[in-house]
């Protein structure tokens, strides 16, 4: 038996290297489990690290954000507490950097953005539906953002963009969600909400600024007396995209958005490329009674007295010329040509 020595050496050499092989890999093994655990543990420290040592991303854009920001001094509430009340502060507390200009006119709106928009990111305008409207030219032309500090009588626009109040124009520049909104022109001037012939211009013509800050929102009613006084019935006729239009009108309205009437004013469909016209037919003053009750009751979408169109340019022209009101501020006057810009103007809401 010689060869069973023999074959339990053989069989001992070769367990020694399939040990060593297999305590090596497994050696191996738990060497690398303890590595991966050990980076695992380095990266979450890290992160923890630079979580607490670097700010958010949304802070970092705030922080730095450049705001020109443009208050009308002749507002109405521009020298009330609504005007007089830090706002300027507020943004920086807010993590924006700010420039503060105090404007008077169109003339100082378009000096002003055409100057320093540049090195601005957005230009925020305290003023009502007219600061808003000057600013939209040099806004246009400098290609800059514009969110809305309602500091006007009506504000409209602002309103139908959501922005009611000083924290609501704050939320909408730390959302920073950008918005493209049509904007009008009659006769080459730009305007947001409305250009009116008629009723609405001539009650625009009798109120002044001091009307405005005496009355507010309810400076027109206090107009209402002369107004009757100076109402007339036009012939008139509409030239649209397809179709003319000849008819006795009290009040025509093209508007930015759809108005369907009621207090306070909301404008609807701000970026859908149309104008809306409202043409009020009458043959005689007291006609304006039920239109006015229509337009209260928000009922002009079922009045058979306001006959709508939706078109994208309209030429209006009357016997004699008429004064043509621009969000509220008479400007032109007939024969106005109304075109539509759509989704021109960049805002933030």
């Amino acid at each position: 038996m010689r060869w069973r020595p023999l074959i339990n050496t053989g069989t001992t050499i070769a367990t020694f290297p399939m040990v060593f092989v297999l305590d090596n890999a497994q050696s191996r093994d738990t060497s690398a489990d303890a590595i991966t655990a050990e980076l695992a543990e380095i990266r979450e420290s890290a992160d923890t690290i630079e979580e607490l040592t670097q700010p958010s991303a949304a802070a970092i854009s705030a922080r730095r954000r450049k705001l020109l920001v443009l208050r009308n001094v002749g507002a109405r509430m521009a020298s009330d507490d609504v005007g007089q009340c830090g706002f300027g502060q507020d943004l920086r507390d807010a993590g924006f950097e700010v420039s503060e200009r105090d404007v008077e006119g169109a003339r100082d709106f378009e000096s002003i953005i055409g100057e320093m928009a540049g090195s601005h990111d957005a230009v925020v305008v305290g003023g009502g539906d007219g600061s808003i409207r000057a600013a939209v030219a040099p806004a246009l032309g400098a290609d800059i953002p514009m969110c809305v500090w309602p500091l006007g009588t009506a504000n409209d626009f602002a309103r139908s963009l959501g922005i009611e109040t000083k924290e609501d124009c704050i939320a909408a520049l730390q959302r920073w969600s950008e918005r493209r909104v049509d904007v009008a022109q009659a006769n080459g001037l730009y305007f947001l909400n409305n250009a009116s012939v008629g009723l609405p211009a001539e009650a625009a013509s009798l109120l002044t600024r001091e009307a405005k800050r005496r009355f507010g929102i309810f400076a027109t009613i206090a107009v209402m007396p002369r107004l009757w006084g100076s109402a007339r019935i036009m012939e008139l006729t509409i030239e649209t995209d397809d179709r003319a239009i000849g008819c006795r009108s009290i009040a025509v309205l093209a508007g930015n958005g759809r108005c369907e009437g009621g207090f306070p004013v909301r404008y609807l469909g701000l970026a859908d490329g149309r104008l809306h016209l409202l043409i009020c037919r009458a043959r005689t003053r007291w006609a304006i009674v039920p239109i006015l009750v229509d337009v209260a009751l928000r009922r002009v979408p079922a009045s058979g007295r306001i006959e709508q169109a939706s078109v994208q340019r309209a030429v209006i022209r009357t016997l004699r010329p008429r004064r043509v009101a621009l969000d509220g501020d008479v400007l032109t006057q007939t024969p106005v040509t109304i075109q539509m810009h759509h989704a021109a103007l960049r805002v933030l809401v």
